[in-house]
């Protein structure tokens, strides 16, 4: 989490989320397999089913879906040379969070208030997605968020521009 702490808080203010759920995301995802897994996971995925399973490959230091990252950017149809663009931008830490923000402003595009319930709901969206948020393994995500919630705070400190 530290190396992401420098840039993280911008991403957050542009956003206008909090920094500690944008935070406690990257805490969560960060530290999982080694790129080359991701890379390996996208092949394996593209071999068996084409671009359309590939798209479902995760990547990045805070993990994200290449489709969702693709969708974040605007993009409806995925080449595989567009692929290897998003998948370039996913690996740069700095682009990676600024995605994973949007992501997190866009699922909170609603009259809901910042706080626990808001919070928890959307680490759960970020899990499960639009229809799996409500899955075991989603909430089981939403409330290790919320466990660690208040380490993420003490070390990031007061910030990110907050709106409802």
């Amino acid at each position: 989490m530290r190396r992401h702490n420098i840039r993280h808080p911008h991403a957050a203010a542009y956003f206008r989320i909090p920094n500690h759920l944008l935070g406690g995301i990257a805490y969560n995802e960060v530290g999982g397999d080694p790129v080359f897994f991701d890379d390996a996971g996208f092949i394996k995925e593209f071999m068996k089913g084409g671009m359309t399973r590939a798209l479902k490959a995760s990547f990045g230091p805070v993990q994200m879906q290449l489709r969702v990252a693709a969708y974040m950017l605007g993009y409806t149809k995925v080449t595989t040379d567009l692929a290897q663009q998003i998948i370039t931008l996913l690996q740069n830490p700095a682009a990676n969070l600024f995605i994973v923000a949007k992501y997190i402003s866009d699922v909170h595009q609603s009259p809901r208030r910042w706080g626990d319930v808001e919070e928890k709901f959307i680490a759960a969206h970020y899990n499960g997605g639009p229809k799996g948020w409500v899955s075991d393994d989603a909430q089981r995500y939403a409330r290790d968020y919320m466990k660690y919630r208040p380490w993420v705070k003490s070390v990031l400190g007061p910030g990110g521009a907050v709106a409802n």
